[in-house]
């Protein structure tokens, strides 16, 4: 049986929490443990194909300036009034963004009950993890190779 750690981010009742993805014999075993154990199951049969992907989430960080080591470099460079002048550009804040990647997966499926197709939202901590759960789970619902392109 293979199983990966996710973190849940559309589709399930329990968002942003971990979940267990466990593929067995004829179906994906989606085990959620906070607040309890529920669990969900998806026969490959209703599996419509996976998607795996990059997403990039940028931040952005504000830092105080250092008054500080502004002055003491104004005071070696230019004297005294280096040392004002320094110590006052050295007052407010400095901005920079930070960028990470993360990795997500989706599996495509058609509802039991039928009617329109819906998607389980995953993000993780590796594309090689991800990637290759999403293979396993592709070959066992004879779906070919996961997608890595998402089309608009």
């Amino acid at each position: 049986m293979t199983t990966i750690r996710v973190s849940a981010k559309e589709g399930l009742e329990r968002i942003n929490q971990f979940a267990y993805l466990s593929l067995e014999n004829d179906k994906v075993r989606i085990k959620q443990i906070d607040g309890g154990v529920r669990e969900v199951v998806l026969p490959y049969t209703q599996i419509t194909g996976t998607d795996v992907y990059w997403t990039t989430i940028t931040n952005e960080i504000e830092q105080g300036k250092s008054v500080i080591g502004r002055s003491v470099a104004g005071l070696v460079i230019a004297g005294s009034v280096g040392a004002v002048i320094g110590g006052m550009s050295g007052q407010g804040t400095k901005k920079s963004t930070e960028s990470t990647k993360i990795p997500y997966f989706n599996i495509s499926y058609h509802p039991s009950g039928g009617g329109e197709m819906k998607k389980l939202i995953f993000s993780g901590d590796t594309w090689t993890g991800l990637y290759a759960f999403a293979t396993e789970l592709q070959k066992r619902c004879n779906l070919g190779k996961p997608s890595t392109e998402i089309t608009l």
